[in-house]
């Protein structure tokens, strides 16, 4: 899912209810929120919901995980 790159969507009901709980909980929780953050969070627990094998990354974590498992594989090592 990380490689997806849809267009963004068009809107409807379901995204504005979802914009509008984010905008009460910036305006309305006891401390400040870091809305990327909190988005993130949602799509991680959005997309994790479906099976046991589904995973939301963000930018930094893909990159990360790109980091890691870079590399040239040459039999069953890791060169």
């Amino acid at each position: 899912l990380a490689f997806y790159r849809a267009a963004p969507p068009a809107g409807g009901p379901e995204v504005d209810r979802f914009a509008r709980v984010v905008d009460f909980v910036e305006d309305a929780y006891v401390t400040d929120v870091e809305t990327e953050r909190l988005v993130d969070e949602a799509l991680q627990g959005m997309v994790s919901s479906l099976d046991p094998y589904s995973r939301y990354y963000t930018r930094e974590q893909l990159a990360a995980m790109e980091r890691e498992t870079s590399g040239r594989y040459r039999g069953i090592g890791v060169v």
